[in-house]
């Protein structure tokens, strides 16, 4: 994973260039400040590709994790259906929030009404074209991932019948809105099975998954991977880690 798939927002800098700042997260460019104590850092930002690579996406969230207990965290999913709009659009979640009151909230605000943020007030979609409602159900389930949605609830929110959202979702979105819905909530699973200790039917249950079972089988689904070897992993990583800390304390007493 590329240092540049994390982009900090630091206290010195609230009023960032929007523009500049979407564009550079576009482009990939080296963007993080590797150096910068964490305590001037309010948000860090992780960029989705829909893609869902185990691997990619554990490293990713393994990189936010590290500033989650000074920092609020974001994840950008980018509108899909973009071929027919002109410039880069994004949604955020958040992953992690400190505190309403903290100096990212300001930026959260700001955030939202770029043009850069799908479906804000600013962006340059008209609210009765079909990619803006296509967005605008893309928005709700990325920011409520933890609902069970049906096409009919769906459907509803922008006054269509849930067969004709089903088409138009797959034509502009090339996935079937079952699956966006799935990768979304599975994309949660993941991030909490790596920043916290919750079992993995507290983590189902969380996403609107009654049963663990079919929760672990839809996971899989997604990642090529049961939830319960993720955690292992995550379990083993940080283990390992320990270990080397305690072993680098002891070499230098000895």
């Amino acid at each position: 994973m590329r240092a540049s798939d994390i982009l900090i927002v630091d206290q010195g800098n609230p009023n960032n260039d929007f523009d500049g700042l979407f564009k550079a997260v576009h482009r990939s460019q080296d963007i993080e400040k590797i150096n910068m104590p964490k305590t001037n850092i309010h948000t860090v930002i992780g960029k989705c590709d829909y893609r869902c690579s185990a691997e990619k996406c554990s490293h990713l969230f393994h990189r936010l994790f590290i500033y989650s207990k000074t920092s609020q965290i974001l994840l950008l999913h980018p509108v899909l259906g973009i071929g027919q709009i002109e410039h880069d659009n994004y949604f955020f979640r958040i992953l992690s929030m400190l505190s309403e009151l903290s100096p990212a909230m300001m930026f959260l605000q700001r955030l939202d009404n770029s043009p850069f943020m799908g479906c804000s007030t600013t962006w340059p979609i008209h609210i009765s074209s079909p990619i803006f409602k296509i967005a605008k159900i893309q928005k709700v389930i990325i920011s409520n991932c933890e609902r069970r949605y049906s096409g009919s609830y769906l459907a509803d929110i922008i006054h269509w019948c849930p067969g004709w959202l089903s088409q138009c979702f797959s034509k502009y979105c090339r996935i079937p809105l079952t699956r966006f819905i799935t990768r979304i909530k599975m994309c949660q699973a993941l991030w909490m099975i790596i920043s916290t200790d919750k079992s993995m039917k507290s983590i189902s249950y969380d996403i609107g998954y009654k049963d663990e079972l079919y929760f672990s089988k839809s996971f899989k689904s997604v990642f090529n991977v049961s939830p319960s070897q993720i955690r292992k992993e995550v379990f083993q990583n940080r283990v390992s880690k320990t270990y080397e800390k305690t072993g680098s304390v002891l070499a230098r007493l000895i």
